[in-house]
């Protein structure tokens, strides 16, 4: 597998970049963005992404971190394929954002596969 750069990633990718590529909701909310949770919550103030430090956080799902953490919780991808998806070169400016993961009876079902996304990215050396 190739190198890839989580610094340069979360360098040159926002927190606010990263929710629009994700096609999350966002309203403006004094100095934060607010959206709901495609992960089960509809509160469109569930989630809170605060663009001056780059951070977000989900009160349902107590969750929070940086954009690659934003990624993987709206995704359920690891690390390394949320810094793929959110790469220059990466599946989120080649074609579709990935399904987001939908309410369920728990929260581990979602519409969203990591596996079949995964196999569709083309590591290149």
């Amino acid at each position: 597998m190739p190198y890839v750069d989580f610094k340069a990633i979360k360098a040159a990718v926002s927190i606010e970049d990263a929710a629009n590529l994700l096609k999350l909701p966002l309203k403006k909310s004094g100095n934060q963005l607010r959206s709901n949770c495609p992960c089960g919550n509809e509160d469109e103030r569930i989630v809170v992404i605060t663009p001056s430090r780059g951070l977000f956080y989900c009160f349902d799902a107590k969750v929070g971190g940086d954009c690659l953490a934003l990624v993987q919780h709206i995704t359920g991808l690891d690390v390394r394929d949320a810094a793929v998806f959110l790469s220059p070169t990466g599946a989120a400016h080649n074609s579709p954002a990935p399904e987001q993961k939908k309410a369920a009876a728990t929260k581990k079902e979602t519409a969203f596969d990591p596996v079949a996304f995964a196999a569709k990215l083309q590591y290149t050396e």
